[in-house]
């Protein structure tokens, strides 16, 4: 009798200790990042004053939003704000990537193209300038 209680006593141990050791496990798809664009007054009157009326944004050649030129901000909005354009990358198990980001007009003419970092826990603010 006493055998058998410390072997299930034993098998208990090794079963908690098992399902203990699960907490340090990396989950796949537990890192994002997010970036935000924005402009200015100034930048928003050129683009009306040349027909501009929409802004397109592309992240990685994937539409991401579009919104009125005639849009702006007086400062860098946070991502996720009302009205902003916000992008977030599921970045896997790695804790940053870039991709490539362009704008463009209602007419398909590219405005602006560059390199975004999608960075864990990080709010990049691209201020786009004429």
């Amino acid at each position: 009798m006493i055998k058998k209680t410390f072997l299930i006593l034993l098998a208990s141990a090794s079963i908690g200790s098992i399902f203990t050791s699960c907490d340090n496990t990396v989950v796949v798809g537990e890192h994002e990042g997010s970036v935000v664009f924005w402009y200015s007054k100034t930048t928003a009157e050129y683009l009306v004053n040349r027909g501009v009326t929409t802004l397109k944004f592309y992240v990685d050649n994937e539409f991401a939003g579009s919104q009125a030129a005639s849009m702006y901000w007086n400062s860098a909005p946070e991502c996720g704000q009302n009205a902003s354009t916000t992008v977030t990358k599921d970045l896997g198990s790695s804790t940053s990537k870039s991709s490539e980001y362009v704008v463009k007009d209602q007419n398909e003419n590219v405005l602006w193209q560059g390199l975004a970092t999608f960075t864990d826990g990080v709010c990049q603010k691209i201020l786009l300038k004429i």
